[in-house]
């Protein structure tokens, strides 16, 4: 992979700075007792995490959808949850391909490597219009903000997903490939070819919202696990973070997002609740779901290798 040039680099480390310094001066100057950060019940806790734990299976299960949208053959499953909770974990890395390039690595002799790419750019278009679709929608229907934004985010989101995933998506990465050189153009080919059916559109619309579904209810349980944020709306906070993310996402500056989500949605639940609780939120709605994931990975590592050793 290209070495990213250091003005680049140097505008990405100061964003994760300033957003991870922001945050940490928001707890340090509001917080007089840290040992509120201390759960007060295990067992929510681990409710809570099981629940986020299950969306995220969720999720690779519409990737594995995504990846298997126009194969000859079906991938096998414990590859693919292998391939996206780690390809997932690799985005703290510096560099936003080293997710896709263990994936193409890992399954060499697999997986072609175009079809891991459009795989891995479906899930992420996908993931993001729907999960900030959502977001605004959980957010209007909390009476946070106007009903109509709601309406419109929703509706959109879902005219956007329909038209790029039933032949959309396909015609954009034919026409771009159109001005490209040689070896760039026959990449955009290969990536506009395979789509998924309505049928199959319909099947990764539904587990996405049973994800969603799942991981609000996580998000939920954690005022029964913090005592002391008992009050807090968890689900308007939720849906911030979820746009934190998508913002994260989209700014392609830092690792992961890193520094540039929690900013975002310090900036963004500021005014929903008291703001020690949107800064310990930011740093713990991060540390949580990387934790989640590293689980993740152990647990499915350990299902299927012993079926492996089984059969």
């Amino acid at each position: 992979m290209k070495p990213a040039s250091f003005p680049w680099k140097l505008l990405s480390v100061s964003l994760m700075g300033a957003g991870i310094g922001w945050v940490i001066y928001l707890l340090l100057s509001t917080v007089d007792d840290f040992s509120r950060f201390v759960p007060d019940s295990t067992g929510w806790l681990m409710v809570a995490t099981f629940l986020v734990a299950l969306s995220i299976g969720m999720m690779v299960i519409v990737f594995g959808l995504f990846l298997n949208s126009d194969a000859d053959r079906r991938y096998p499953p414990g590859l693919i949850a292998r391939l996206h909770v780690a390809g997932q974990l690799l985005r703290y890395l510096p560099g936003r391909l080293w997710g896709l390039a263990f994936q193409i690595s890992a399954s060499r002799e697999t997986i072609p490597a175009i079809r891991l790419a459009r795989a891995n750019l479906d899930f992420m278009v996908f993931a993001v219009i729907g999960s900030l679709s959502v977001g605004v929608g959980l957010l209007a229907y909390q009476g946070l903000w106007p009903w109509w934004t709601a309406t419109i985010t929703m509706i959109g989101g879902v005219l956007i997903l329909c038209g790029l995933f039933l032949g959309g998506a396909s015609r954009i990465l034919h026409q771009i490939g159109r001005f490209l050189p040689g070896r760039a153009r026959r990449i955009c080919e290969l990536l506009s070819m395979g789509q998924p059916s309505f049928l199959r559109l319909a099947a990764i619309m539904g587990v996405f919202m049973a994800s969603w579904a799942t991981y609000l209810a996580g998000w939920s349980l954690l005022g029964l696990v913090f005592h002391c944020y008992a009050q807090v709306d968890f689900i308007s906070l939720c849906a911030y973070y979820t746009l934190a993310s998508g913002i994260g996402i989209i700014s392609v500056l830092t690792p992961a997002g890193l520094g540039v989500r929690e900013a975002a949605f310090v900036m963004l639940a500021t005014g929903s609740t008291d703001r020690e609780a949107v800064a310990f939120f930011a740093v713990f709605g991060r540390v949580w779901l990387m934790i989640v994931e590293i689980i993740l990975l152990v647990v499915i590592a350990l299902i299927f290798s012993r079926k492996k050793e089984s059969s």
